[in-house]
């Protein structure tokens, strides 16, 4: 309520379906309450909220990957790409698929993603293809974050390109306009890559020193270097291979998260939501004793608050009990007595 946004008339609602998603899923509640803020923070409440998390929950459980992290990135694509809840999971299956045809971990590629998705969404490149060349170049042994800044550098540079970077394509026969067309508008990262591939190749055929050179100014120097040569000539076939390959695996799973009945047979799994269960019970149990635990601390506060304020009361307790207590004390300290003797 204070720091995501909730309304405070949703908390118990929202709770119980937690504590019940949580043997579902096999997380704990307090982990999936944590995720939730995440959830919560980016705008999505209620029914949405929820749901928003348990797609999140099955797709991170697919991969072994932190829920914190993917609740981000799944949110941060939503967000980004202006994408409903109902296609929750074709997002997150969009985020599995990446990572399983690039040399990478869903929690690398989720915690990646920051770095590419306002400029990829900006620039109407869809997130298939953002992923589809991310593989590719983890594949050639670049992480997921340098990947991402190098690809966003680089996509950068094709739309808003240096006098240097427009004098580059200049010189292999194309225009920024031309360029920046292609990306933005249907083309994408393939299209444009491949123009541009084409384009040096022509020009400068058999001659890598000079197309590398070339494909640097274009791309925006160093920064972009690393996407321009991971995702041209051989790189570039991988990337549209990989890019059907997550296509087919969205499209499969329709709108279920991918592999996650698979998950389910898994008996580390069944553990998991066997343990969450059980948490998820006792802390029901605590909600139906709180209200009898709140009313017996309230009157222990109150009666502690009174003698606090109030000294001759409190000096006059205290006499009675070591009156009361004095007896007993002294008769254990002769037996004690008696018993050294």
């Amino acid at each position: 309520v204070t720091g995501a946004g909730k309304q405070h008339k949703n908390l118990k609602m929202v709770g119980d379906v937690m504590l019940t998603m949580a043997g579902q899923v096999g997380f704990s509640a307090d982990t999936l309450a944590k995720a939730m803020y995440g959830v919560e923070s980016s705008g999505y409440h209620g029914a949405d909220a929820l749901n928003v998390l348990r797609v999140a929950a099955e797709g991170a459980k697919v991969d072994n990957a932190d829920l914190t992290t993917v609740v981000d990135a799944l949110t941060f694509a939503m967000r980004a790409y202006h994408d409903p809840v109902k296609d929750a999971a074709q997002v997150m299956n969009t985020l599995i698929a990446s990572a399983a045809v690039g040399h990478m971990h869903l929690q690398d590629l989720a915690g990646a993603m920051g770095n590419i998705l306002p400029i990829a969404s900006t620039l109407n490149v869809p997130l298939a293809q953002v992923g589809a060349a991310i593989s590719v170049m983890t594949d050639a042994g670049t992480d997921a974050n340098k990947a991402t800044t190098s690809l966003r550098y680089g996509m950068l540079s094709l739309v808003g390109p240096s006098s240097v970077g427009v004098a580059a394509m200049k010189s292999v026969g194309l225009s920024a306009a031309q360029v920046a067309k292609v990306l933005t508008d249907g083309g994408g990262i393939p299209g444009a890559f491949k123009l541009i591939d084409d384009a040096v190749g022509a020009k400068f055929p058999g001659n890598a020193s000079k197309a590398d050179a070339a494909l640097k100014n274009i791309f925006g120097g160093v920064r972009g270097m690393t996407a321009a040569l991971e995702l041209s000539g051989a790189g570039f076939h991988e990337m549209t291979g990989n890019l059907d390959l997550i296509n087919q695996r969205i499209l499969l799973a329709d709108h279920n998260v991918s592999d996650w009945n698979l998950v389910q047979k898994n008996f580390n799994q069944q553990l998991d939501e066997f343990g969450a269960s059980a948490q998820a019970a006792a802390i029901k149990l605590g909600q139906n004793l709180l209200p009898a635990a709140t009313d017996v601390l309230h009157v222990l506060s109150s009666t502690v608050k009174f003698f606090i304020d109030n000294k001759v009361a409190a000096e006059a307790l205290a006499a009675s009990i070591g009156a009361t207590l004095l007896p007993t004390l002294l008769l254990m300290m002769t037996g004690f007595t008696r018993i050294l003797i």
